[in-house]
């Protein structure tokens, strides 16, 4: 009797862990056929779409499989259990673990597969002869946003998906940004459940520096597999070796305070150098910009020094004073947003300060992404302070698009721990 207690007893735990996915259900939003139970995407690309996303949108009202480096796990019904999301570093931004109801349409769907039928009602699509949507509008509060066009294969999936933006910009926080005018994603693998595995990401911007593209890798586990390692680990792995780790430098005067070497690809002209200058208000002693590429991607570093006793001497600085102080990295990064909120600019991640020996003397040195005025793509901007004399600062501030740090990484590292003071 007890042996067949004990099968009983077995029968009913088995069955009450068993997948019983429910029409409607978080999956149905997400376009996910079969019993999954986890989804991870990895997005190939240094523009910190993860942090984008974050900054814009709830992330416990904005699903999506598409873009960004996220974990998806889901109950034995098929709804949303955890949401979390990474950053371009590997660190997890946010863990969202409640959400709104499945039948609220705050619930983003993910652009890929629309089914035959929704429930969403600031959606109107077009099907074909065969019920097969080809086309979606979708529009918030009576406006439109924008308009999608689906392709298939010969098997009957979706090949790629066309989204044209009808608005070109929107407001993140008090800033405007430039959004692409199309944006293009093409499925290249799809698994034995007919859900795509791998994706490329084109966008087509207002002006061709808005020009992007990633890579999209999506891995799903299903109900009874075995999971494997998490995916966006790999996001902690080295990047390739940058393309201008050999340019040529030229030595450059900042005024009466020392030398630096910059790229000769970016210097300008001495009557250029002025007239930025006058154009900052006389801040810059000295500032050099890039285009590369018709103006496919852009760079810049400027030089300046500021008036200031307090500022401490660094080189001075013992053993303990180097630790890092989470408190003060948490003021500097306070202090920054507001700074950025009032020039119009948004800190879209901080990445902490550290305190490194830059040209022989150490300096105070902070590194961020920020959107860029009048552009989708983020900038990485890298900023170094430090004494150059009883009463003044010397900060040199590197800036570029993230999309392209292969081009300029190495060349601002070379610039960085050229300069020298008199």
């Amino acid at each position: 009797m007890r042996k067949v207690l004990t099968l009983a007893a077995a029968s009913l735990l088995l069955t009450a862990c068993s997948y019983d996915r429910q029409l409607g259900c978080t999956l149905d939003k997400l376009h996910l056929n079969g019993d999954v139970r986890q989804v991870e995407t990895l997005v190939e690309t240094a523009v910190p779409m993860t942090e984008m996303l974050a900054d814009m949108y709830d992330p416990a009202h904005a699903l999506t499989t598409m873009c960004g480096n996220v974990s998806l796990t889901f109950d034995r019904n098929g709804n949303i259990r955890q949401y979390e999301g990474y950053g371009i570093d590997g660190d997890r931004l946010f863990r969202v673990r409640s959400f709104p109801s499945a039948n609220e349409r705050t619930l983003l769907p993910a652009v890929v597969g629309m089914p035959s039928a929704s429930s969403w009602d600031d959606v109107s699509m077009t099907k074909d002869d065969s019920g097969r949507v080809v086309g979606a509008r979708y529009v918030t509060d009576g406006h439109p946003v924008w308009t999608m066009k689906m392709e298939y294969d010969d098997d009957g999936l979706v090949s790629s998906i066309v989204k044209r933006y009808d608005e070109m910009t929107v407001m993140v926080g008090q800033t405007v940004v430039e959004q692409t005018d199309t944006t293009r994603f093409i499925y290249s693998d799809y698994d034995s459940q007919h859900n795509w595995t791998r994706a490329t990401i084109l966008y087509t911007g207002i002006q061709p520096r808005h020009n992007d593209t990633c890579r999209v890798i999506r891995r799903i586990t299903y109900d009874g597999e075995k999971p494997a390692g998490a995916l966006h680990d790999r996001l902690r792995e080295p990047r390739p070796a940058e393309s201008f780790a050999t340019c040529p430098f030229e030595t450059v005067r900042l005024a009466e305070y020392g030398t630096m070497q910059v790229p000769s690809f970016m210097r300008i002209s001495e009557d250029d150098r002025q007239e930025a200058n006058r154009a900052s208000g006389g801040q810059a002693d000295y500032l050099c910009a890039f285009t590369y590429k018709d103006e496919s991607a852009y760079a810049s570093i400027i030089v300046y020094t500021t008036s200031d006793e307090t500022f401490p001497d660094l080189d001075a600085l013992t053993e303990s004073d180097l630790t890092f102080d989470p408190e003060a990295d948490r003021q500097l990064q306070d202090a920054m947003s507001r700074q950025m909120d009032k020039a119009g600019m948004r800190l879209l991640k901080w990445m902490h300060y550290s305190l490194p020996v830059i040209g022989q003397h150490r300096a105070m040195a902070y590194r961020m992404y920020r959107y860029g005025q009048g552009s989708p793509i983020p900038v990485i901007v890298e900023c170094h302070v430090r004494r150059v004399s009883p009463d003044r600062t010397m900060t040199v501030l590197c800036s570029y698009q993230c999309n392209r740090p292969d081009l300029f990484s190495s060349a601002f590292r070379h610039t960085l721990n050229s300069v020298t003071t008199d």
